[in-house]
């Protein structure tokens, strides 16, 4: 294991010996009610992900250990958490003077030990940070031979790797984790059920079904793409008996491993059933085995159709960079999906859409998402019509950021219509000089002047360039202003 190391003074962290008491927690708990606490935490906890990381990103500020007056201890508390208003909530809730031993350190400790989720919130977030998550056998450090040992005497033998750990070797995994020692000390005697030992497995378990956040059918969507890369590929990883059917025991396994608890996983499970009841009710859970065991199940053009209703963001936009990337641009895609066999304007189903892109190579990518994307942009309803060339335009069309019921995009159309047609102008009337310049005329003389026509060659040349100049700038023009900023310069005219 890695030097411990504090995770916000950065000085080694001195761990106590096997049999020392746990350091006594400063007094800051018995001035602040518990709600207090726990309401301020939990909006700490919306700015940053643990506690652990909301006092570490500004530990270089203060002296987390240093006792503080009541001034000095606002300002430094307002620092690490870059809120004041909800500093002088919790200092209001004081229920008594001021103590005289109140630290950074101290509120640290009160705001983590609220409760025992507190606890495992922070073990969970430190260990998700470290990549120490999920929890792997124990492998203790084997002992070096000694100068003292007399040749011949048996080796020493090759450590075992171990689920269950004692106070030591948990302290140091702790700090491992950058957990401070305080934190871990108070896990350790949660989890150890006064054994003295404390069981990686059983610790992985309580950290999955108990502390696991509530997560909302977006995010899930998200880490259900990110880990089978489809919906329908996810679908069959849990589901692979004949009947094809998804019922409680498959979604708890594919929710199981995307990281959701039980729990929230019950919810999500609820939201999906016909006729859901309320899913922030106590006997969710209840109500999902009952239904489970009346045959609940769900297809997999159900399951899909029903996580289509919280795609992610910018699927179109993330579908248009994937085509760019591997064909260059759009025209290419276009006729790499002539060459295997789908022409632009036929309609794809999910299914078949999915192995085009299979046969050319776009993956990961799920045919259903985009197709439902595409149908969402265009205002249709789930079961209509979309072809290739629906599913090209509204990706370009995302690509450029413009949708053709966006107020703004007519209204820069109709502003910009007056300068389009004076360009169409001036380049009409160039046009016809420089044809006047070059036509040859057989009834006429040869000039007087032999560098005439040259003259005359030449300014055609030079109005067919200014064309494709003043063509090419007012296409890359990024606003009115800039357009109108070059209206008296179109009004030149070429001699």
């Amino acid at each position: 294991l890695p030097k411990a190391q504090s995770p916000w003074v950065g000085q080694p962290v001195r761990l106590p010996p096997v049999h020392a008491a746990a350091p006594p927690p400063l007094n800051a708990a018995s001035k602040f009610p518990k709600e207090a606490l726990e309401r301020f935490r939990l909006r700490l906890l919306r700015r940053n992900r643990c506690l652990h990381q909301t006092f570490a990103r500004h530990g270089a500020r203060a002296s987390f250990e240093k006792v503080l007056g009541p001034q000095e201890f606002r300002h430094s508390l307002v620092r690490v958490t870059d809120e004041e208003y909800d500093v002088d909530e919790l200092l209001s809730s004081m229920s008594a003077g001021w103590p005289g031993s109140m630290s950074l350190l101290s509120l640290f400790r009160s705001l983590v030990g609220t409760s025992s989720t507190a606890l495992l919130w922070e073990l969970r977030c430190c260990l998700e940070q470290s990549g120490l998550l999920p929890l792997q056998p124990h492998r203790a450090v084997p002992r070096t031979p000694e100068a003292g040992d007399v040749p011949g005497s048996p080796a020493v033998p090759v450590p075992q790797s171990s689920s269950k750990l004692g106070r030591k070797a948990w302290l140091e995994l702790c700090a491992s984790a950058e957990l401070t020692p305080c934190v871990g000390q108070r896990i350790f005697r949660l989890l150890s059920e006064r054994t003295g030992i404390i069981d990686l497995r059983m610790v992985s378990k309580v950290l999955q079904g108990v502390v696991a956040p509530n997560m909302s059918f977006l995010c899930f969507n998200a880490k259900v793409l990110k880990r089978h890369g489809h919906l329908r590929e996810a679908f069959r990883a849990v589901c692979n008996g004949a009947e094809g059917l998804l019922q409680w025991p498959h979604f708890s396994k594919l929710a199981e491993g995307v990281g959701v608890s039980s729990p929230n996983a019950a919810r999500l499970w609820a939201v999906l059933r016909p006729n859901a009841s309320d899913p922030a009710e106590e006997a969710v859970p209840a109500a999902v085995e009952a239904d489970c065991q009346a045959g609940l199940e769900l297809t997999e053009d159900a399951f899909v159709e029903a996580l289509l209703q919280w795609p992610p963001d910018n699927v179109l936009g993330a579908f248009h960079a994937q085509l760019c990337e591997k064909f260059g641009g759009l025209f290419e895609t276009r006729r790499a999906f002539r060459q295997i066999g789908m022409p632009s304007g036929r309609s794809l189903s999910p299914r078949r859409f999915h192995k085009g892109l299979q046969s050319l190579g776009v993956a990961p990518c799920d045919a259903d998402l985009v197709l439902h994307a595409v149908r969402r942009s265009c205002g249709a309803e789930s079961c209509s019509r979309v072809t290739l060339d629906d599913v090209i335009e509204r990706a370009h069309m995302e690509h450029l950021g413009v949708s053709e019921n966006d107020g703004a995009t007519r209204e820069v159309k109709s502003e910009t219509l007056p300068v389009w047609q004076q360009l169409r102008a001036v380049q009409a009337e160039l046009q016809q000089d420089y044809h006047a310049c070059v036509r040859p005329c057989s009834h006429e003389r040869a000039p007087a002047n032999p560098g005439t026509a040259g003259v005359r060659l030449r300014r055609g040349r030079s109005s067919r360039a200014l064309t494709r100049t003043l063509t090419g700038t007012l296409e890359h023009k990024g606003s009115l202003g800039d357009l109108d900023g070059d209206s008296e310069r179109l009004r030149w005219r070429s001699p």
